[in-house]
């Protein structure tokens, strides 16, 4: 974060927790924005953990549903893109739920100078 910006709002009379609140953390939110969508991601995408720790398939996350629709002579590849097209869609709402918080933190976090 730019340590202008701080000092801008310090000389211009804030406190300590008016800095944090009105400088700080709308310039943190597009970072925060990042790390929920790649936790979210890698939560969402875990295939390797659950596949060891899970014993019933019926807890299964998505993604190893989808592995588990792939046989060892044929694959019904239609059922195969339907389910990983419907996994997906998480993901994109996401995706779009915070990419506001990417085009604020570009558009705020420009300091001239």
């Amino acid at each position: 974060l730019p340590t202008e910006l701080e000092h801008a709002a310090r000389v211009d009379g804030a406190s300590e927790w008016q800095v944090y609140r009105h400088v700080i953390v709308p310039l943190s939110r597009p970072a925060l924005a990042v790390l929920a969508i790649f936790t979210f991601q890698r939560y969402w995408n875990a295939f390797i953990f659950p596949l060891v720790i899970l014993h019933d398939p019926s807890k299964y996350p998505v993604q190893v549903g989808l592995a588990t629709l792939q046989g060892e002579f044929n694959t019904d590849y239609g059922m195969l893109m339907t389910g990983a097209a419907v996994a997906a869609i998480p993901m994109i709402a996401v995706f779009f739920a915070f990419q506001r918080h990417f085009i604020e933190g570009i558009r705020i976090g420009g300091v001239k100078g």
